[in-house]
């Protein structure tokens, strides 16, 4: 691909960035996941927590997981962290996985986190372009292809039988009561 295609994606997640920089709006869940059809999670994801260690994401298999794609210098990113930490500490107690994902280098995310009070399990993967680009310090996203994305934030919602179930580009308002209840729905399939 050449440059003239990053410099597109870049343009289009500033557009949805800017877009989303509104107040945040509750994600619209499907009644019914039957019938959704954004991939089966690839379990061989490899990921880094921030202490360094390596863990793929079939250490969370056969549990519904809540997967965030985000960035440090994307405002609607760290707008919607906030309402996924009063999500998580909703819902906590209950069997569900949350990986809150960037592809930044390991020091711009921790010190990104010092500054704040999260106690989301953060984790980092590998950029799938940033050797492509010379100089270049941030990327959107990477991984699995069923897990690319052309915008952030983006969060994947994986059923148990990892089927995704949902999926969002854009921020949102993820501590709303119908997020918690979609998701309690999924411990009980």
């Amino acid at each position: 691909m050449n440059i003239n295609y990053y410099l597109i994606i870049l343009c289009v997640s500033f557009l949805v960035a800017q877009l989303n920089s509104q107040e945040l709006k509750t994600p619209e869940f499907p009644k019914n996941t039957e019938n959704t059809d954004f991939g089966i999670a690839d379990y061989n994801w490899e990921l880094s927590t921030l202490a360094g260690d390596t863990i793929l994401l079939s250490q969370f298999k056969n549990k519904v997981i809540f997967i965030n794609l985000w960035t440090t210098w994307c405002a609607p990113c760290v707008t919607e962290l906030y309402n996924i930490q009063q999500l998580y500490d909703s819902l906590k107690t209950d069997d569900i996985s949350f990986l809150v994902i960037s592809d930044q280098k390991p020091k711009i995310v921790k010190t990104f986190l010092k500054e704040k009070q999260f106690s989301l399990p953060f984790y980092l993967q590998e950029p799938w372009w940033l050797d492509k680009i010379p100089g270049v310090e941030f990327v959107f996203t990477g991984g699995p292809k069923v897990f690319r994305t052309w915008g952030i934030p983006t969060t994947f919602i994986i059923d148990k039988n990892g089927k995704i179930v949902f999926k969002q580009i854009g921020s949102a308002k993820w501590d709303d009561a119908s997020c918690i209840d979609f998701i309690r729905s999924l411990l009980q399939k």
